[in-house]
């Protein structure tokens, strides 16, 4: 599982990814509008395509501002995720108490009143295994979510790092005037590919999400009459199938309690 710190990094490279590309616009009118004065001809050639170019940036930046939108989800799939290994850990540490020996009567006891507490014993640890169930099941979920998320963030970094550095590069050969053209050209090209990555990408993500959702149901149909609560209630600390837990009187076989033999 992606740990907080790496969903940091992640987040925080994405952030500054963006901010990089932000300024691309501006640098590129500056660079094309520069032309002008250098040579008129390369300008009218050029600018045409820089517009196509800013067109494509923009419908670039509005995929970064989607993915942006969702950036914290991450770290609080990672916090719900602890939470429900606590308590997880807390059903688990009830389980296990009723393996103690002193409150499990296996071996020890025998009769109607050890039958009616063993009953109860049965009804708790059927409850407390569905209630497992469901906490792991849930954790598992939000692990899932969490480390789609990272992957997602680290994968569109390094798309988007190496479309910057394409474009960057491209940006600094229109002044050369000659390389004008095929630079701007180049710029266009990565900047759609650029875009169709975050398309891609974010499709990827929401696939993710919709398998969650799916799993989400489940969990649903789960906590819906869930096996070991009868009538959706904890069940009761006594049951009522044998008779009363008193010690009836001295006669052997009407006791309800008895070492076992």
């Amino acid at each position: 599982m992606a740990s907080k710190d790496q969903l940091d990094k992640a987040t925080s490279d994405f952030e500054e990814a963006q901010k990089d590309w932000e300024g691309v616009p501006d640098r590129l009118n500056s660079a094309v509008n520069n032309l002008k004065w250098v040579s008129p001809t390369t300008w009218a050639a050029v600018t045409g395509t820089r517009d196509d170019a800013q067109a494509k940036l923009a419908e670039l930046f509005d995929k970064l501002k989607e993915a942006a939108e969702g950036i914290a989800a991450p770290f609080t799939f990672v916090e719900r995720k602890a939470e429900w290994n606590s308590i997880a850990a807390t059903v688990r540490s009830a389980r296990n108490h009723q393996s103690r020996p002193e409150v499990n009567l296996n071996g020890y006891w025998e009769g109607v009143a050890k039958d009616r507490y063993s009953a109860v014993q049965g009804y708790q640890d059927q409850a407390l295994d569905t209630l497992e169930t469901m906490c792991s099941k849930v954790s598992d979920s939000f692990e899932k979510l969490s480390d789609s998320a990272f992957e997602f963030y680290s994968n569109v970094v390094t798309g988007i790092v190496d479309y910057y550095s394409t474009v960057a590069a491209a940006i600094a050969k229109i002044p050369t005037i000659v390389g004008a053209p095929f630079a701007v050209s180049d710029i266009v090209d990565a900047v759609g590919a650029a875009v169709s990555l975050m398309v891609r990408l974010i499709a990827d993500l929401l696939k993710v999400v919709k398998d969650q959702m799916t799993v989400a149901n489940d969990l649903k149909n789960i906590s819906d009459k869930p096996f070991g609560f009868p009538d959706d209630q904890w069940p009761k600390s006594l049951s009522h199938t044998y008779s009363d837990a008193s010690l009836q009187d001295d006669t052997p076989h009407k006791r309800d309690w008895a070492a076992a033999g």
